[in-house]
């Protein structure tokens, strides 16, 4: 596996996420010497030529999804974030509507705490991987969901006549 060239002109990053994974995570070899998949969002300020050359020396494969597909890929976005979102947003909007206050940090830690126990679920973290496709591998799972762009309707078919305007108020 080659670090690419983008990922080399990132020269800003800070450390690398890979190196500063707890040790027993890091150090931990895939099975029977296989190499592990870490999947990423692709964005050029989480890769750099140090995180690719670490991954490379670890037996590790980079995968990074194309631009603008995290919210039909990653498995965070579709089926944890979401629900996160939904229950934290409903206890927030209980709150204000009851006691007629903002949230603050007080309430806000535990409203979240509470939403991401309800959203942050074993099913719902196996649903995340089986709706985007990775585990089971399924490539229908999201290539269903994608829409045709529509075509632009022809004009031949509707028999328009263009004509060149002659005076300003024939515009």
């Amino acid at each position: 596996m080659r670090a690419s060239h983008r990922a080399t002109r990132v020269a800003a990053a800070p450390a690398t996420a890979l190196t500063s994974l707890p040790r027993e995570i890091r150090d931990r070899q895939g099975g029977n010497g296989c190499p592990r998949l870490l999947i990423l969002d692709g964005h050029r300020s989480h890769i750099n030529f140090e995180f690719c050359q670490y991954a490379i020396d670890n037996n590790i494969e980079l995968l990074c999804f194309p631009s603008h597909t995290t919210h039909l890929l990653q498995p965070l976005d579709v089926s944890l974030f979401r629900p996160l979102q939904k229950y934290y947003g409903k206890a927030a909007d209980d709150h204000m509507r009851d006691t007629c206050t903002a949230v603050i940090k007080g309430t806000f830690w535990k409203f979240y705490s509470t939403a991401r126990g309800q959203a942050y679920t074993k099913e719902n973290l196996k649903s995340a991987w089986r709706k985007t496709g990775i585990h089971p591998f399924n490539p229908n799972a999201v290539l269903t969901q994608l829409v045709a762009p529509r075509s632009a309707p022809s004009l031949a078919s509707k028999k328009v006549v263009l004509k060149t305007p002659k005076k300003s108020t024939d515009v």
